[in-house]
């Protein structure tokens, strides 16, 4: 960190001492408050504050006093992580632009995912990806992560499941337990790796001690379908609960699909649609919309269709129709 200048230097001790003791504070509440716990630039003894739980308002003015006196990058984006925790999405990408334009790796990697996404700016998925190598090359486990997703499931990049399974191995050892679920969806899927179940259960198994609902969920798919391991609905619900425990919403479809085709437990299409309805509730608009494709599966039977349609207030078909595919394509992104 570079020092407060002072420009009288012949002043006393105590008045020259005074202002650097204070910068210095500053400093230390920006990191506080602020830094990110992936960034492998941040200084030691600093833990960092996850994303959605920084005291925005402390922290604003914590780091715009740092900046005050040392407008070091690092500063700046930790500045831009609060206001963004604020809902200020382009104060906070004028913030990390400046710290990515200095240099800082976990800013060049935060500015890749506002371009993927276009937050604070318009979606730029070449300057995203560029972004995010160059974050990844120096070492940010969420750059890596998220370069990885792109080259796994962005359908205007080019699809690299090997380089993409090398990523989210990479993040993994870079301490970003999110990839740990990726790596086992991989070897789930084949995509990158040769499928093997059983070496998607480990990685899972991994992700769910760090209490990650995808992980869970996915166990429970593979023992609802006895992938890697003998076929136990019973033990597929455990997990299913596990998850939904954690408002993941794909395990309320899944709960809601067993009870639907009465695996492992009485048919209900009672419980069925009200699950379906809360998984709506609780997910985003990309969970909403690959539970929607899930409903459009031909799995859900006949009887599913009529308690939707009756809860709905649609005419019943006992089919999935048109009225019933629009009522449903109204739930998603709600």
């Amino acid at each position: 960190m570079l020092s407060h200048r002072l420009l009288v230097l012949a002043a006393p001790l105590f008045l020259a001492t005074a202002p650097l003791a204070h910068a210095e504070t500053a400093a230390l509440r920006c990191d506080q408050l602020a830094a990110h716990p992936g960034d492998p630039q941040k200084p030691a003894g600093i833990a960092g504050v996850a994303t959605g739980a920084i005291e925005f308002e402390t922290a604003i003015a914590a780091c715009r006093e740092a900046i005050a006196s040392d407008p070091a990058p690092r500063f700046h984006y930790q500045l831009g992580r609060a206001l963004y925790d604020k809902d200020d999405t382009a104060g906070a990408f004028a913030e990390i632009a400046i710290a990515a334009d200095a240099g800082l790796a976990v800013a060049k990697a935060q500015l890749g995912y506002f371009y993927d996404q276009g937050i604070g700016t318009t979606h730029d998925l070449k300057k995203a990806i560029a972004l995010y190598r160059a974050g990844a090359d120096a070492n940010v486990g969420f750059a890596a992560h998220n370069l990885a997703v792109v080259l796994r499931d962005e359908k205007d990049a080019p699809i690299d499941h090997a380089a993409s399974f090398a990523l989210f191995q990479k993040a993994v050892s870079l301490g970003y337990d999110q990839s740990l679920v990726d790596v086992g969806f991989a070897y789930d899927t084949g995509n990158g790796v040769t499928q093997d179940y059983a070496e998607a259960l480990v990685w899972y198994r991994k992700a769910a001690e760090k209490d990650i609902p995808e992980a869970q969920n996915n166990i429970g798919v593979l023992y609802e379908e006895g992938n890697g391991v003998a076929q136990d609905p019973a033990e597929a619900l455990v997990w299913y609960r596990k998850a939904q425990a954690q408002d993941y919403p794909l395990a309320d479809f899944n709960i809601a699909h067993m009870f639907a085709n009465g695996v492992g437990m009485t048919v209900d299409q009672g419980k069925a649609v009200e699950l379906v309805l809360a998984g709506f509730e609780k997910g985003n608009a990309d969970d909403d919309a690959f539970n929607r494709d899930f409903l459009f599966e031909d799995s859900w039977p006949a009887a599913f269709w009529s308690a939707l349609q009756i809860k709905l207030s649609l005419p019943e078909t006992g089919t999935l129709d048109a009225a019933t595919r629009s009522a449903i394509e109204g739930l998603v992104g709600a």
